[in-house]
């Protein structure tokens, strides 16, 4: 499987930008009322799989890799990059 060199830097440049907050490796999908879903796991669970159905159901995309958390309001910060499956 090739890796796209583009992708993993800007993986790690937003990674980098958000030192010290919680990061978590998910794929996330929203609701128009604006509640989110978000299915964390590991490397290989079914992460863009699973987030790749709710974009087919309806939901709207977020994310596929990294979704910055803030554990005090809940409010999500995607990394929005394309879905890669």
């Amino acid at each position: 499987m090739a890796t796209d060199v583009g992708v993993v830097e800007a993986t790690l440049d937003f990674i980098e930008m958000r030192r010290g907050r919680l990061l978590l490796h998910a794929g996330g999908s929203a609701s128009t009322d604006g509640r989110s879903v978000l299915v964390h796991g590991a490397s290989g669970a079914g992460k863009t799989t699973l987030t790749t159905a709710l974009v087919q159901s309806g939901l709207a995309y977020v994310t596929d890799e990294t979704v910055c958390l803030d554990p005090d309001t809940l409010v999500i910060e995607p990394f929005p990059k394309p879905l890669t499956v």
